[in-house]
Order: C-alpha cells, then sequence, then structure tokens
C-alpha cells in the first residue's frame, strides 16, 4: 500500500471515529432531556356521612294589649247597654238604663273559686251609671202606699275570664261575674226605702249573663290563627340575607308547642314555638331568590298548594329558642386555584435549582385534595408533570383554611426516583413544601361577612304588617370538612337566638273592626 492510500484511509478511519464519538455524545444528551407523566389520580370524592341537622325553635310571642281589648269591649258592650231594662212584678217596677263610664281591665294570675279548668284569667271592672225610675208598693200602717220615683246612682260590675287554648287553635273562656251597688233609694211618707238589693239582683239576672256573653264571645273570636298561619307560611320562602356574595336561608317547619295563655297589666300573650331546620346557602351555588320577608307575596295557585296547613298545637310546659343554622361555606376548586396560581406558577428556587412552575390544577379525588402541576428545570434538563395529595384543614382560632400532610401519589414518586437515576443521582427540588405553603388561605373576611348579614337580617326584622323578628348570632363553629365535586365544603353551626312578635290587634284596627259583629240585638 502505498503512502498516498494510507493517508486516505486514516482521514476516512478519522472521521468514521469523529462521527462514532458525535453519536455517543448526542444520544447522552437525548438521555439526559427526561420527561415524566404520572396517571392522574381519579376525579371521584368519597361520600362522607354528616350528623343529622339540629332542630332550632323559633319563639313566638302573640300579644293582645289590654288598651285594645278595653277599647274594643267598650264599643261593643256600650251599645248593648244602651237598651233599657223594664221589669214589672205585683210590688215594683223598675224601668231603668245602664250606662258605661269606663271599663278597667288588667291581666291577672291565679282562677276565681270554682274556675279549675282555664289556666289564667283577665279581669273587667265595669263602672256603670244607671238612671231611671222605680214603682215600689209599701205596707204602711196597714195601707199599701204606691211611689214612683226616679233613681240615679252608680254600680260596679267585675268579670274574671278565665282562658285555655285547645290544640285546634280554638280559645275557650269562662266567665265569673258579681255586682255591686253601693246606694239606691227612695222616698216613701218621709222614709228612706232601700232598693239596692232587688235591683242588684234584676241586673244580675237581666244583664250580667248577656255582658259575659258577650265578652266571652269577643275573646274566643280573636283571629290567632291566621296569624301565626302567616308567619307558618312565609317560613316556606327563602330568606336571602346578602346578594353579592350570595346568601340565603331555607327554613323547613316541623311543628308548632305552645303553652297556655299568660297576661300581666299590660297584655294577654301566647307563647308557641315553632320548630324548624334550618339551613345556610352560601357561595356560588347559592341561588338568588326574592327577599320574601321583606315584601307582600300575592297568592298564586301554585304557591298556595305548596303551603302545608298549618299544624295542630302541642302543648308543653316550657318553651326554650334558639336556632342552630347549618351553614356550608363552598371554597370551590377553581377559588383554590386561582389564589393558588400567583403564588405557584412562576419560577423557584429550590435547593438552587430554578424551577419553574404552571399549569396548577386543583381538585378532589376519593377524601384527599389534589394538587397537580407542570415543571421544568432546566439546568437538570428535566420537565414533566406531577401529583400530590394532602389533606384539607380548618383552624377555627386563626379561621384559616390550609392542605397538609402532601406527598407526592405513587407513580410520581417511582418516577421522581428513576429520573434522579437517570440523572446520576441528582436530587430533585421538593416542590411538594412550596405548593404546601402556598396553600394557607384565610376564611374570616367570609365568616365576619356571614355573621355580619345574617344578624342585620334577624335582628329587627318586620314581616307583613304586624310581624317582626327579633335575633341574634352568638356563636359561630365548625362542624365537618369534607370534599365535594365542586370544591371543599366546610360546615359551620351558627348559634343563636330567634323571636318573633304577632300583634293580634294594633290601634290601627280599631278604626276597620265592625262591632257589630261583637254585638247582638236582645
Amino acid at each position: 500500500m502505498n503512502r498516498q492510500m494510507k493517508l486516505i484511509l486514516g482521514i476516512v478511519g478519522g472521521i468514521v471515529f469523529i462521527l462514532f464519538c458525535l453519536y455517543f455524545f448526542v444520544r447522552r444528551q437525548k438521555d439526559l432531556d427526561i420527561s415524566i407523566m404520572p396517571p392522574a389520580p381519579p376525579r371521584v370524592v368519597t361520600s362522607v356521612p354528616l350528623p343529622p341537622p339540629i332542630p332550632s325553635t323559633i319563639a313566638v310571642k302573640a300579644t293582645l294589649p289590654i288598651d285594645d281589648l278595653e277599647n274594643l269591649a267598650a264599643s261593643a258592650l256600650s251599645d248593648y247597654l244602651r237598651n233599657p231594662i223594664h221589669k214589672k212584678d205585683d210590688s215594683t217596677e223598675y224601668y231603668v238604663t245602664l250606662g258605661l263610664r269606663e271599663i278597667i281591665m288588667k291581666g291577672a294570675e291565679g282562677l276565681p273559686q270554682g274556675y279549675s279548668s282555664a289556666k289564667h284569667i283577665i279581669e273587667a271592672e265595669l263602672l256603670l251609671d244607671f238612671n231611671g225610675w222605680a214603682r215600689v208598693s209599701k205596707q204602711i200602717f196597714g195601707k199599701t202606699l204606691q211611689k214612683r220615683e226616679d233613681v240615679t246612682g252608680n254600680a260596679v260590675a267585675k268579670l274574671e275570664l278565665g282562658l285555655t287554648f285547645n290544640p285546634d287553635w280554638s280559645v275557650t273562656a269562662t266567665a265569673h261575674s258579681d255586682l255591686l251597688i253601693q246606694q239606691a233609694e227612695i222616698e216613701i211618707l218621709g222614709l228612706k226605702v232601700s232598693i239596692r238589693k232587688p235591683l242588684t239582683k234584676l241586673i244580675k239576672e237581666m244583664v250580667l249573663p248577656k255582658l259575659e256573653t258577650k265578652i266571652v264571645k269577643y275573646i274566643t273570636q280573636i283571629e290567632i290563627k291566621s296569624r301565626v298561619s302567616s308567619l307558618w307560611a312565609r317560613l316556606y320562602e327563602p330568606i336571602v340575607v346578602n346578594s353579592e356574595p350570595p346568601i340565603s336561608l331555607s327554613i323547613e317547619p316541623l311543628e308548632i308547642m305552645a303553652q297556655q295563655p299568660s297576661s300581666d297589666t299590660e297584655a294577654l300573650h301566647l307563647d308557641f314555638g315553632i320548630k324548624t331546620y334550618i339551613s345556610a346557602n352560601i357561595g356560588e351555588e347559592s341561588p338568588i331568590v326574592r327577599d320574601a320577608m321583606d315584601t307582600e307575596i300575592p297568592p298564586t295557585e301554585d304557591r298556595e298548594k305548596e303551603k302545608k296547613a298549618i299544624p295542630n298545637l302541642h302543648f308543653v310546659d316550657s318553651l326554650e329558642s334558639g336556632y342552630s343554622i347549618t351553614a356550608p361555606l363552598l371554597v370551590t376548586y377553581t377559588t383554590i386555584e386561582q389564589l393558588a396560581r400567583p403564588h405557584l406558577e412562576k419560577a423557584h428556587r429550590l435547593k438552587g435549582i430554578e424551577t419553574f412552575v404552571d399549569n396548577l390544577t386543583i381538585y378532589g379525588s376519593q377524601t384527599k385534595l389534589v394538587a397537580g402541576l407542570s415543571f421544568r428545570m432546566s439546568k437538570l434538563r428535566a420537565n414533566g408533570q406531577v401529583y400530590l395529595l394532602g389533606t384539607p384543614h380548618y383552624n377555627p382560632d386563626e379561621m384559616m383554611f390550609s392542605v397538609t400532610d402532601f406527598e407526592y401519589t405513587l407513580t410520581t414518586r417511582n418516577l421522581l426516583v428513576e429520573m434522579a437515576e437517570n440523572m446520576g443521582g441528582a436530587a430533585f427540588p421538593h416542590l411538594r413544601e412550596e405548593v404546601e405553603s402556598k396553600l394557607v388561605f384565610s376564611l374570616e373576611e367570609r365568616l365576619t361577612l356571614l355573621r355580619e348579614k345574617l344578624q342585620a337580617a334577624i335582628e329587627n326584622r318586620a314581616v307583613g304588617s304586624y310581624i317582626r323578628l327579633h335575633g341574634t348570632v352568638d356563636t359561630i363553629t365548625p362542624e365537618a370538612l369534607y370534599l365535594t365535586p365542586e370544591g371543599i365544603r366546610i360546615s359551620f353551626h351558627l348559634e343563636g337566638d330567634l323571636r318573633s312578635e304577632v300583634k293580634l290587634y294594633s290601634s290601627s284596627d280599631f278604626d276597620r273592626a265592625s262591632t257589630s259583629e261583637l254585638v247582638e240585638e236582645d
């Protein structure tokens, strides 16, 4: 082989060697571009059994002011007393007209003798004036003398009313009355003859029974059921507490408890307790509905069909008011992503290695919260997708929501180990700690808003023209935390007191009341 041929073969061999070296070098560089793509955990959450709801009791106090009762009773009785009393027998003849000067009513604890069926009483004192004439035949010294003389005076009639409230909402009333005439006499031949006893007997027999009947009729015709029915029906209407963010209350009435009537010097009181389930709808899924408690609702056929008839009363010895509202606060996965992305989707310096994170995805899988994200590490020539599983946690003292105990999924962890081996044992930066430190959010603003809006909604709220709600929000405590397909739901208990005042009559009712319904012509 000549020298020229040897040179050519050497050049060709060198080129082949260089190409061979370049081939293995490029192949090694390609092997260093590592990408991992583990499978995503399933998007299926495990259903969690929740504790049963706690019944709430809305205290309802229906009142009938004594002043209102006096005015209506006076109007009815005055019309009746205009009719004169005329009675004649062998020795006497009376023609007397009674006038009601004043009626004084008050509530009183206790019962008159013989009225054990009633629980409480109303005492009425009627101050009466009478005038007319009396003709009296009197035997004096063996002679029968007659004298007709005008008589005037005053009398005091006292009535005690026993009241019993029945399960069907009717009121049973019993009456006991008495009459006192201090002085009534006429003069015959210079002698004063007392007619107090016969006149008292006359009024007791001919007037008091009808007065009792009319008072009892009036008391038993007071419409209680319809007004409480109005409140009962309105409880089925959602209560909008706030429009943005949406907060509304849903109430499910269960039963009505009651106590027998009570009274004081100011009013007759009827105490009820409406047992209900109350829940709150909060957040993105809460329906925005018309505020039913602020507006008069026109009756429609569909709405009337939906309303349940008010039940009969269940009597109890004592009533305790208070509510426990179940308020599930939903933190959607979308909300968590929006809050976390500015803190996570950027470049991070993790253990000296610049790691760029993006494409954050949050969702629930069984009982764990999944955080999926993409990463790129130029220094290690690695990229891919990782999935972490964490446990949602709520700190009631700090009102903070966080995700703790983050760990890589098993497939993610295995691929990271394999990647480290391919990179010659290089350590993978700990994204887990970084993600866990960034998924911390305060719920104080939401809970404060919920408390303030609910307090404003129930502290002094008119329900129509004669019903008013009064309530307080005393405590908010967490009950449970669980995952749903939409997000993380934290169930809270709001506890406090809720009372309702119902006026059976108001001052404006007097002008509209028809006394003809209370007075019968005799």
